[in-house]
């Protein structure tokens, strides 16, 4: 789903848009301008509370480097809107077998500390949506699965309507979090990568 796409289904649904093209007119241009805060408001509660954003990261060393037992790595630096990892998402790669691997600790800034000897480690994130921000165009992409989007103007539409319709949105807002539940419930815990990057480790010692 794009955001164009996005706003005309919303705009739909508070009797605004009359057809499938978006289009500015006396009825949709009051909700049109105060799309953006809400789509990020929906992108943000889908993403964290029902069907994360998955990237696989992969972090390479080469070996072991001075005496601390463990490297550091910055996933926000190395994951762009990194949020966590994935439970049971790490792998570790060495002599050409794979493994899921709890040797590693994640501390709450971001850092994660892997042991400090030669491998590869595999890793699968939850990420945090980007925002869509005044110049985002509506052809954008909105990052999440079809049945996730498809919740969307659900919950646009029932944050525009509260001070013209309150019924209506107190409606698409519970229609919004019945389908939050069901999403979150058909979610794997497990859901492989979406997207792979790699990112060399070379680091020293356990703080840097």
């Amino acid at each position: 789903m794009t955001l164009g796409e996005l706003k005309v289904i919303a705009l739909q649904k508070m009797q605004a848009a009359g057809d499938d093209h978006l289009s500015r007119s006396r009825d949709s241009e009051p909700y049109i301008d105060r799309m953006r805060a809400p789509v990020n408001e929906a992108l943000l509660l889908i993403a964290t509370a029902a069907r994360p954003i998955l990237r696989r990261l992969c972090i390479e060393q080469a070996g072991r480097e001075g005496e601390a037992a463990f490297r550091r790595h910055d996933l926000r630096a190395l994951c762009e809107h990194f949020f966590n990892l994935a439970p049971g998402g790490v792998y570790r790669e060495a002599r050409g077998v794979t493994e899921r691997t709890a040797d590693y600790l994640l501390e709450p800034d971001g850092a994660l500390l892997l042991p400090n000897c030669a491998g590869q480690w595999h890793l699968h994130c939850h990420t945090l949506p980007p925002e869509i921000g005044p110049d985002t165009p509506d052809s954008f992409e909105l990052p999440i699965d079809p049945d996730a989007a498809a919740l969307l103007p659900l919950y646009v539409a029932s944050q525009l309507y509260k001070e013209d319709d309150l019924p209506a949105a107190v409606q698409l807002r519970n229609e919004f979090e019945l389908g939050l539940q069901r999403l979150a419930a058909a979610t794997p815990a497990g859901r492989g990568g979406l997207r792979f990057r790699s990112a060399r480790g070379w680091y020293r010692g356990v703080a840097r």
